[in-house]
Order: C-alpha cells, then sequence, then structure tokens
C-alpha cells in the first residue's frame, strides 16, 4: 500500500504556504518507511540472487555428478551393427565385450482384437442381456453394461482392470470397438461373450394369458426401425403357447422379420408390427378366445456363448537368440541379460531363409567423457562469474554472505583436485585457469591423451560417490530443496520479509492518519487565519472612511 497525498483546500492568503507545511511534515514522517521499503527491496534482491546462485550450483553438482557416471563405465559405448534392427543403451557396463543377437523369428506384440461394425456408438445394442464375460488369458471377468452400447461396453472393459484397453473407432458411417493389450507378450485366450450365462431372452414382458372370453396376447419392447434394428443375436428364437413351442428362424432380423416369421408357423397366432410415438414393436394375439398356461417368445434359446470379437490377435513374445542361447520374452526391450547393457528388438533379423545377425559391441570411446568435462567447465565459468559479482570492490548484495564462501570453498577444491594416479590433475587433461580463474579446455589434448592415460583419466573422475565425481555432494548439500543451505537462507529471507511488510503497513496506516490529523489541523488554522483576514480587511476599509471624513484625504 501506498500513501496517497491530500491536497490542501485552503481559503486564506497562507493556503500555499500551509500545503507546504503539510507536505513536509508528511515527507519527515515517511523517511522511516522508506527505510522499511528499501531494506525490503534489498531482501528480495537478496533472495533472487540467492536463487540464481543456487541454479549455479545445481547445475555444476551434475555437470561434476555426469563425470563421476561416465568414468564409472569406463567411458564405454555400446553400439549396434544394425540400430534398425536391435538398438543397444550403455546402462552401467564395465567392460568392453561383444555380443551377437541373431535368429529374431518373432518380435513382441501386444493383444489385440475388434468386434463387428455398429451403426451407432450411443444407441445401437451391442449385447442380448447387457452382460458379457471378458476373457484375457487364463482370467474372466464379467461385464454388466450401465448402457447396452458401444459406449457402455468400451467403458466396462476399461474400468474391468483387465490389462486390455478398449477404444471406439469410426470408419465411414460404421462404429467398431477394438481392444488392445496394455503389454506385449503371448496370452492365452481373448474372448468376449454374450450373455454368458445362456439362458435366453424374453421378448415379451406380462404377456396375457387370455381368459375364457379373451385371446391371449403380448407384445415386445420397442425397437427404433422396424425393418432395420436388430432384434435378435443370432437370428433364431422359440414361440410358446400353453404346452407348444415354436422354432422361429428369421429370414429378416428385425421386427418385419419376427413378424413374417411367426405368421408364418401356422400356430394359430396373428403378429402384427405396431408403430407409435416411442417406436416400434410386434403384437401377437391368439387366434381363439380362452386361457392358455403360457405365451412367450424367446430369443437365444439354445443359450449358445457368442463371441463378439473378431480379428483376434494373441500377441506375442520377443524369440531371438544371443550367442547361441535361445531366449524368450514377453517384452521387446531386454535388459536383464547381459549386466549394464539393454537393447531393444526392432525387427527380425532375416527373412526367413537367411539370418542376417547383429553385432552389439561396448568399446572405449574419448568423445562421452570429452563432452562431459567440456559441459563442466562450462558451468564451472558460469558458477564462477556468479560469485565473481558478489566479492572484491564492486561486490553486490550477497557480500560477505556464508553461501558465496561455501561455494568459494567448493570452486577451489574442485580446482586443485588431485589423484596418485597417471593423471594428477585437471591440467594433465588440457584443462587450465587463466589469471581471472576462468576455466578452459583443450580438447585437442584430451583426445590425443594414451589409453593408459584414458584409464587414468577415468580413476581421476572415479564414480559418481567417489573421486572428483565425489565433490559433487558439496553442492548437493547447499541447493537441496528442503534442506539446503540456500532453501534455509530463503527460508530466513522469507520471515523476515513477512516481518518487514508487517512494519510497513503499520507504519504506512499511522503515517495516512497523522497526515488525514495534520490536515484537519491546518485546515482549521486556515480557516482561523482567514476570519483574521477578512476582519483586517473591514477594519482597513473603517479606518479609510474615518480619514476621509475627517481629513477629506486617505492616509
Amino acid at each position: 500500500m501506498s500513501i496517497k497525498p491530500l491536497q490542501f483546500t485552503g481559503v486564506s492568503s497562507m493556503s500555499d504556504n500551509l500545503q507546504s507545511i503539510l507536505t513536509r511534515a508528511v515527507n519527515i514522517a515517511k523517511l522511516p518507511l522508506t527505510q522499511l521499503q528499501n531494506a525490503d527491496t534489498d531482501l528480495l534482491s537478496k533472495k533472487t540472487l540467492l536463487s540464481g546462485l543456487g541454479d549455479a550450483a545445481s547445475t555444476l553438482g551434475d555437470a561434476v555428478r555426469k563425470l563421476g557416471t561416465v568414468a564409472s563405465t569406463g567411458s564405454l559405448t555400446a553400439t549396434s551393427s544394425a540400430s534398425t534392427k536391435v538398438s543397444v543403451q550403455n546402462t552401467g557396463a564395465a567392460a568392453a565385450a561383444s555380443y551377437e543377437i541373431s535368429e529374431v523369428t518373432s518380435i513382441a506384440a501386444a493383444p489385440s482384437a475388434r468386434t463387428g461394425s455398429f451403426a451407432t456408438s450411443d444407441t445401437t445394442k451391442v449385447s442380448l442381456t447387457g452382460k458379457m464375460d471378458l476373457v484375457v488369458g487364463g482370467k474372466t471377468y464379467s461385464l454388466d453394461l450401465a448402457k447396452n452400447s458401444l459406449t457402455g461396453l468400451r467403458d466396462a472393459i476399461n474400468q474391468s482392470k483387465s490389462g486390455v484397453t478398449a477404444s471406439i473407432l469410426t470408419v465411414g458411417s460404421l462404429k467398431y470397438l477394438s481392444l488392445s493389450g496394455d503389454t506385449t507378450g503371448a496370452i492365452s485366450g481373448l474372448g468376449l461373450i454374450d450373455d454368458p450365462s445362456g439362458t435366453g431372452t424374453q421378448m415379451f414382458a406380462n404377456p396375457d394369458l387370455g381368459s375364457p372370453t379373451t385371446a391371449a396376447s403380448a407384445v415386445s419392447a420397442d425397437f427404433a426401425d422396424p425393418a432395420t434394428t436388430a432384434v435378435s443375436l443370432t437370428g433364431h428364437m422359440r414361440l410358446t403357447i400353453a404346452s407348444q413351442t415354436f422354432d422361429v428362424t428369421l429370414t429378416a432380423n428385425s421386427l418385419n422379420g419376427v413378424r413374417d416369421a411367426i405368421n408364418g408357423l401356422g400356430a394359430g397366432v396373428t403378429a402384427s408390427v405396431v408403430t407409435d410415438g416411442n417406436g416400434s414393436h410386434v403384437s401377437v394375439v391368439n387366434n381363439t378366445v380362452g386361457g392358455v398356461s403360457a405365451f412367450g417368445l424367446v430369443d437365444d434359446p439354445d443359450g449358445a456363448r457368442q463371441d463378439t470379437l473378431q480379428n483376434v490377435q494373441l500377441g506375442s513374445d520377443a524369440q531371438f537368440k544371443l550367442n547361441g542361447i535361445s531366449v524368450q520374452r514377453s517384452s521387446n526391450v531386454v535388459g536383464d541379460i547381459i549386466p549394464g547393457l539393454t537393447f531393444t528388438l526392432l525387427g527380425k533379423t532375416g527373412d526367413g531363409s537367411v539370418d542376417q545377425p547383429v553385432t552389439l559391441a561396448l568399446s572405449k570411446d574419448k568423445n562421452p567423457l570429452s563432452a562431459a568435462v567440456s559441459s563442466f567447465v562450462t558451468a564451472y565459468n558460469a558458477m564462477s562469474d556468479k560469485v565473481q559479482a558478489q566479492v572484491g570492490k564492486t561486490a553486490g548484495l550477497l557480500t560477505g554472505d556464508p553461501v558465496v564462501r561455501n561455494i568459494q570453498d567448493n570452486l577451489r577444491a574442485l580446482g586443485g583436485y588431485s589423484s596418485d594416479g597417471v593423471v594428477k590433475s585437471l591440467s594433465d587433461m588440457g584443462l587450465t585457469f587463466d589469471q581471472s580463474g576462468k576455466l578452459s579446455f583443450d580438447s585437442s589434448k584430451f583426445s590425443s591423451l594414451s589409453d593408459a592415460q584414458l584409464d587414468g583419466a577415468l580413476k581421476f573422475f572415479g564414480a559418481p560417490a567417489t573421486g572428483f565425481g565425489g565433490l559433487a555432494k558439496k553442492f548437493d548439500s547447499l541447493t537441496d530443496p528442503i534442506t539446503g543451505v540456500i532453501r534455509l537462507e530463503q527460508n530466513g529471507f522469507d520471515a523476515s520479509d513477512r516481518n518487514l511488510q508487517s512494519k510497513i503497513t503499520t507504519l504506512e496506516d499511522r503515517i495516512g492518519t497523522y497526515q488525514t490529523d495534520t490536515l484537519a489541523r491546518l485546515q482549521a488554522a486556515d480557516s482561523v487565519i482567514a476570519q483574521l483576514e477578512s476582519q483586517k480587511a473591514i477594519l482597513d476599509a473603517s479606518i479609510q472612511a474615518i480619514n476621509l471624513s475627517t481629513y477629506g484625504k486617505q492616509k
């Protein structure tokens, strides 16, 4: 909050002077406030500078750690003689070696399947009963569709946690349900069974069994279109009238087809299709009056288990040979055979008649270590620049800060690190310091290192937790986001900022009240001055009038 100056509105000739008095009084009262605001600004600037030091320290620590990581792998590079067939990655191998991948006859693939086509994804029924069994491998998952449609089936499958994912595909005007395994590898089975209990479905709801004066009758559920909407799962139904049963085979799977098939049975009933505001249904009426013991129409009476999936692919395992040893894996990414080496199968190694083996090689390579050294030099110099900005004659706000001194100590530890091996110091690998403390890297000198010197360089940098690479821990103690020295100091800055802000708010309120009170007093004084000036003017006029009447002139 800032203090808005109040404008003095006086009526006396002294109003401008009184405005100056008010402004000066408020400015004097604001001096402590300005000091607090400047202190808070410096505090926030320190926090920003500290954050910049932390970022640079984190980058340098990572660069030092990377040197240790590269050195721990022996600067080994993994290569493949046919990277389009087999890719490879060094994940911690310690010695040069060569391996042969051959007879890759199968690539791991996920199981998949699809259903037949449906007209819509939201309204077309996909199940006879709304109950289905999903079979994945040797496990069966019972599905109870909240909505008898492709979307309802998709949602039920995706909620089953069965290891397959369902999605709806649209091809032209048709909809399909596609299933895909969440992981690669062969499985023993994949199926989607409709009406798994196999009891059939009663097409008539609450049939009228007739009476001595009325004929038995019943109606089916409503369907969208009497000519095109499918009403049966298999096209096979069974009509029951009293103790008689009649097999109904539909030549057209629709309400019209049901009507025509029933009327062609000679069963003593008449079927008709009725269309109203709710859709269309089939109505069946006994040709004679009188009660009957049963009157029903059952779809899929034999309860045949129907698998609604097509193009079923049971997935496959990766099959290959490693140095002549047959291997089978459910994934194309293999990292549990060769210590420190992970390879990925991308294609077969032959066309079925001629095999083309792929060689995986681990060999020493200076380039990864050289790149890590170059990154270290860049990070070191960036850190050095930020430290130099806070020390010396042109020191910044963090001069004397313990974090700056800590980082200076760490930089000296890096620059002065030595080993008792073939490579004893950074300078032996082409790293040198100039007079300003900047580090430079002669990559040509590094490239000319002999094998013995390269081994010495690897020993010098060591593993991530030892040798030169172990110095990364010094920076971790600074940059840890919870317990690091920088985080703790920033927390202290935040606490001080809150304290200063509280004081600033209190003082601003106090100055605002002081300004209002002072303005009121000065306005009261201005009013008195204006009254005196008015009285003086009246008195002057009276004196002038007396002089004029007494002496005939004004004095």
